[in-house]
């Protein structure tokens, strides 16, 4: 889990722009959050997909099975994730300044 979220952490900040920007009606935030979650996506997708090509990797061995899965503790972690970051966006005045504390 933890290896997982450290994969997806860089594209949280863009996400949660692209809703701060949504919510606020900041066409300029918005538009750059896209663009900013387009490129992550795009690469991630990208590197992922090369990746594949050359590594043989078993998708029913035990590290990855259960992750294929996610069960009600899985939805918790990220609500009370999503939470937090959410009360924090306010709290401490943005949470893009601090975002390697917070991760």
């Amino acid at each position: 889990m933890i290896i997982g979220a450290m994969v997806i952490a860089p594209l949280l900040g863009p996400a949660m722009a692209l809703a701060l920007g949504s919510t606020l009606g900041d066409l300029d935030l918005f538009r750059k959050a896209l663009k900013t979650l387009l490129w992550g996506v795009a690469l991630a997708s990208g590197l992922s997909l090369v990746l594949g090509f050359f590594l043989l990797v078993d998708p029913s061995g035990p590290e990855l099975a259960p992750r294929t899965r996610p069960g009600l503790e899985d939805v918790a972690v990220a609500l009370a994730a999503g939470m937090g970051a959410g009360m924090g966006l306010p709290a401490r005045g943005g949470i893009a300044r601090d975002r390697g504390a917070v991760l």
